[in-house]
């Protein structure tokens, strides 16, 4: 048996194990940074759900307080400046409201309501935002149109 033709062998064998395990380590550190991204993500959107909820909760109680105080015969606008006046009370002293979100129902307006003889309709569209930073210093930002109609029938 040559000497020389098992060392070659041998050599062979040891740098395609290196190259093999260098190849995998390089894989799993690649995709280690990709499971980090998308844990960043998914909380991130969790943020999001949550904001809608809460969202949620303050319109659908600013309609309800609007809705007691108005008649159907007074007119949109009527209801509009109830609308606008719960909503106010939402502010604090600093004239911030509990979430940032809020101040976009300010813009609501009488081309968002539909009103008819039985029925009171009103469409809010605003817009939730959601920044997100990766520990790699990228990131980027989360938007999610929220719309939403309220509805109001005659008994």
């Amino acid at each position: 048996m040559n000497k020389k033709a098992v060392s070659i062998s041998i050599l062979l064998l040891v740098i395609s194990t290196l190259i093999l395990s260098i190849t995998s380590l390089s894989y799993l550190i690649i995709k280690n940074r990709d499971i980090k991204k998308t844990i960043v993500v998914s909380s991130e959107i969790d943020k999001l759900y949550l904001k809608e909820s809460l969202l949620n909760f303050y319109l659908d109680d600013i309609f309800e307080k609007a809705v007691n105080e108005f008649n159907y015969v007074n007119g949109k606008q009527i209801f509009i400046d109830n609308f606008r006046k719960e909503l106010e009370k939402y502010k604090d002293k600093n004239g911030l409201y509990p979430m940032s979100e809020l101040k976009q129902a300010e813009s609501i307006n009488e081309e968002n309501l539909d009103l008819s003889e039985d029925k009171l309709v009103l469409r809010s569209r605003l817009e939730l935002k959601e920044v997100y930073v990766n520990g790699g210093g990228d990131g980027g930002t989360f938007i999610y149109k929220y719309e939403k109609e309220f509805v109001l029938s005659k008994p």
